[in-house]
């Protein structure tokens, strides 16, 4: 039933008021939708649009009506090309045989009559007269076509078709299969069309756009000016450039000013400077006895290896706390030749300068160990004890039940004949230009400091000496800033180690902390280096 409908134009309502008329191309019985081609929608109070194909659901049909069927037009029939008549000629032959249909009225003219000269004659007027043999004129059915109708009976002109023999040819068999990509890219063989390319090319090397935008080549001559030099954070752009401009710490006064200015250096300048030069130098530690590498680690890093050891795998900062004093002592005490001198009646006097911070703890639970092992131990504290932090408060409380002497104030000391002078005042936890704002803390720091620095007697620093940066090796002050012979880092080496001049003699405690801390605070080249032993010696190299 639904067949019978194929290919007849039907005219359709919808119930949204739209109007439509088209030819059935199919009906689907089970979707109930109908699919028109060739469609004209007559949209209410605007005007038609044709479409190609149109789908209607057969719930949205209001009304339908079969219109009657429309005889598809005959072909026309090539024209031949028209002659251009002179003024003067007289049409001879009729261009077209065919009658005009049925129900059409023709005008009667003489077989004779004079036709319009067709230069002056529109080209595809409805109105020429032609004459056929029978001497009926009639109009020419090509005439009757309007302008766009034989533009779309003719094929469109090709460009380039004479140039190209390309462009007038079919395509059809190449629709038949499918293009094969691959295939034709595998015979485009770049190396050999780009090797072409290069030997046509003419321009010279130094005019090439990538030429231009590489690097300019480093100069070999020694005292030329470096083309880039990178800066710390804590360096000045419009700072002396001879200050950071030499990579190692060993060249000639050329490159570092005049000879006479160097002599008159004072130590305190003359270290500044060096650490400067240091800080260019890529600096390397190993262990002395087992030649192992020991990666220098950053601030940050300690502090994340410290935390997940901490809150993680373990021990908890009291065991590192302990472990770290219990290696400071053990170095003490071979400094100081304890293996000779185990003599009750005249002990090793050793003072201890412990700061208001976490180091100040290290360096209080060396004193405990110190005094365990038969040494006069007396104790310097920055800050009162409503100051101290937590882990100091605990330490000091031990330190008073075992009757070691605490001073608040380091010019109270009175005290000859010291043996070792332990620094545990600021290392890596504060910076002294950071403390300015705290006027009462900042002026202790700088009296303990000041004290420390009048001694004769060696200095222990404890992780890193105070004063100098431990990020960079950099002395924060010129007036305030430890020297010490031994430097002790808790763990793993900063990174602001990078001379003996600033550290002196390096060693290395064990505080416990697994290898896993230390992977997932990002340390690269992390081994074991103690060996059998708790404290090692570093070296630079």
């Amino acid at each position: 039933m639904a067949d019978s409908f194929i290919g007849v134009r039907v005219a359709v309502t919808l119930h949204s008021g739209l109007r439509l008329d088209g030819t059935v191309s199919h009906i689907d019985t089970t979707t109930q939708q109908m699919t028109l081609n060739d469609v004209n929608l007559h949209f209410p109070g605007l005007a038609s649009h044709r479409t190609p194909i149109y789908g209607v659901v057969g719930t949205d049909i209001k009304d339908l009506e079969v219109l009657p069927s429309e005889k598809p037009a005959s072909p026309v029939p090539a024209q031949p090309p028209t002659q251009t008549l002179t003024p003067t000629a007289r049409v001879t032959k009729s261009l077209d045989t065919k009658t005009v249909p049925s129900g059409k009225k023709t005008k009667a003219t003489n077989s004779n009559a004079k036709t319009p000269r067709l230069s002056n004659q529109e080209p595809n007027s409805s109105r020429n007269i032609k004459a056929n043999r029978g001497g009926i004129p009639t109009k020419s059915a090509s005439d009757t076509m309007s302008r766009r109708q034989k533009q779309q009976l003719q094929p469109p002109p090709r460009k380039n078709a004479k140039e190209n023999g390309w462009a007038d040819e079919s395509v059809d068999e190449f629709k038949e299969h499918e293009f094969d990509f691959q295939a034709n890219l595998d015979m485009f063989d770049k190396k050999k069309v780009f090797a072409e390319i290069r030997e046509s090319d003419e321009t010279a090397p130094e005019a090439l756009l990538v030429t231009l935008n590489r690097l300019p080549q480093k100069s070999n001559e020694i005292h030329s000016k470096p083309d880039k030099i990178n800066l710390l954070p804590s360096e000045n752009v419009l700072d002396n450039e001879s200050s950071y401009r030499s990579d190692s710490p060993c060249e000639g006064p050329t490159d570092r000013g005049d000879e006479s200015d160097i002599e008159s250096q004072t130590p305190d300048e003359s270290a500044t400077k060096h650490s400067m030069h240091q800080r260019k130098k890529t600096v390397n530690l190993v262990s002395s006895s087992y030649r192992v590498a020991c990666p220098p680690v950053s601030l940050l890093q300690m502090a994340h290896a410290e935390h997940e050891c901490i809150k993680n795998t373990g021990p908890n900062e009291e065991q590192l706390i302990e472990n770290g004093g219990r290696g400071a002592c053990l170095l003490a005490m071979q400094k100081m030749g304890a293996s000779q001198r185990i003599y009750p009646s005249d002990p090793l006097t050793v003072v201890v300068l412990a700061g208001c911070n976490k180091m100040g703890a290290y360096g209080l639970a060396c004193a405990r160990h110190l005094s365990n092992h038969g040494c006069r131990v007396i104790v310097s504290i920055a800050g009162e004890k409503d100051m101290l932090p937590e882990q100091m408060t605990c330490q000091e409380r031990i330190l008073q039940a075992m009757g070691v002497p605490i001073a608040r104030q380091v010019h109270t000391l009175k005290v000859s004949g010291i043996d070792l002078i332990i620094d545990a005042m600021l290392g890596t936890q504060d910076n002294i230009d950071d403390l300015e704002e705290e006027t009462g803390l900042y002026r202790t720091y700088c009296d303990m400091i000041s004290w420390c620095n009048e001694q004769r007697s060696p200095v222990l620093s404890i992780d890193f000496p105070s004063g100098v940066d431990a990020g960079t090796g950099d002395i924060h002050h010129t007036l305030y800033h430890v020297r010490p012979m031994w430097t002790l880092c808790l763990g793993a080496p900063k990174t602001g180690c990078v001379s003996p001049s600033i550290t002196g003699e390096l060693y290395m405690v064990d505080l416990g902390i697994p290898r896993l801390c230390w992977k997932r605070a990002g340390v690269k080249g992390w081994t074991v280096p103690w060996g059998a032993d708790f404290v090692i010696a570093l070296q630079y190299i």
